[in-house]
């Protein structure tokens, strides 16, 4: 779960309830390390930009 300012930067990132259920601590740390250094379009109303919360879903797979 990252919070976006109203720039569309995240000013932070956290494991969302129920998401780390069975998940290795890398896999964890690279996910949150990965949603910090995106940049969204910023939630508008009225013509003005917002702060928002969005959940981002990482799924992994082992290489083949």
């Amino acid at each position: 779960e990252v919070q976006i300012d109203d720039s569309g930067k995240v000013v932070s990132a956290r494991i969302a309830e129920g998401g780390a259920a069975g998940a290795r601590l890398v896999l964890i740390n690279a996910s949150l390390n990965a949603a910090r250094l995106w940049r969204f379009r910023p939630a508008q109303a009225f013509g003005h930009s917002l702060p928002s919360t969005y959940v981002i879903r990482f799924s992994f797979s082992p290489p083949r």
